[in-house]
């Protein structure tokens, strides 16, 4: 998994939430710890165990409780895919595809991982916009050709960007690689929700 990018101060927020928390907690820990004569645990341990406990259960499974606070959206999961493509099949008509996506999300990382008939692609970097009437979900990615795919495809780097219609619906456009100079259209449906 890698980072991702956000465009609005929240993860900024939700730290100093966290900070402010571990900051209080040592101190009801005060009278116990002085009572049992635990004199060896400092502020300083228990705050950063305070703070990395808080941290662990915000970042993984608590920002997708607290949707009034975050917005985040949640696109975990498996989705399935619908693409037209810019290549032309042997009719002349443009190539039509099927793919499947899983994405792993936790509050601050992301990995997209995608799988077709003839290659699977992994993500590098991903951005999510929300300051717009729709959210905006852009990722890049590292294509790799499976062994037995034709000549034609070679490994190549891309782009996907996927407006967010809603938790269980994206659709967009993407573009592969300079010397490939194929783009096309999305439309997703997640699979488990």
């Amino acid at each position: 998994m890698h980072p991702y990018s956000l465009d609005n101060q929240l993860r900024k927020c939700i730290y100093i939430v966290i900070s402010c928390i571990s900051i209080s907690v040592p101190i009801y820990f005060d009278v116990l710890i002085n009572f049992l004569g635990f004199e060896f645990i400092s502020f300083t341990l228990t705050f950063g165990i305070t703070f990395s406990i808080l941290f662990f259960l915000v970042d993984k499974y608590l920002w997708k409780i607290f949707k009034f606070v975050n917005m985040i959206p949640n696109l975990e999961g498996k989705w399935n895919v619908i693409g037209k493509s810019s290549f032309k099949d042997e009719h002349g008509e443009n190539y039509k595809f099927n793919m499947e996506i899983e994405i792993k999300q936790t509050l601050t990382s992301i990995e997209i991982f995608a799988e077709t008939e003839n290659s699977t692609s992994k993500s590098t970097m991903a951005s999510i916009e929300m300051n717009h009437s729709k959210a905006i979900f852009r990722y890049t990615f590292e294509n790799t050709p499976k062994n037995m795919s034709n000549d034609e495809l070679q490994r190549h780097p891309g782009m996907i960007q996927l407006r967010i219609n809603s938790n269980e619906d994206m659709s967009g456009d993407y573009f592969s690689g300079k010397h490939r100079l194929r783009y096309g259209e999305l439309k997703l449906k997640k699979v488990n929700k």
